[in-house]
């Protein structure tokens, strides 16, 4: 379970700068921006620190693309990195496998229907 003391806990969650190449061509985004902005970042988990909290959850892995936090959008790395750090208390993430997911899925005891998993069920 992921739980934020205050703003300042680490979650310890480090995203992609650019969208790994192995997710496909995003150059095709037709989102509108404001003259000079970059296409959108696939907020794609790069490294799990271990001093971190999120790196002692059984769920979430290096690889895997952030959905949401407590149920909002994460549209871009940027958002998943502010939505992340603003949180406190319970932190509820979906995610999902991509391609490059760094999993131990062939062990897991608990079969999975989708590559849809939230991390955090609400009490």
């Amino acid at each position: 379970r992921l739980y934020k003391q205050s703003v300042t806990t680490r979650l310890g969650i480090i995203f992609h700068q650019s969208t790994p190449s192995e997710l496909g061509d995003v150059s095709s985004d037709a989102t509108p921006r404001a003259a000079g902005e970059q296409p959108l970042v696939l907020p794609v988990i790069k490294v799990l620190d271990k001093s971190g909290i999120a790196a002692s959850c059984p769920d979430i892995h290096e690889g895997d693309q952030v959905l949401s936090v407590n149920g909002r959008a994460t549209l871009s790395n940027i958002a998943a990195v502010q939505m992340l750090r603003e949180a406190t208390g319970a932190v509820v993430l979906a995610v999902r496998d991509t391609p490059i997911s760094k999993t131990p899925r062939a062990h897991s005891p608990v079969p999975r229907l989708t590559g849809l998993r939230p991390l955090v069920q609400p009490s």
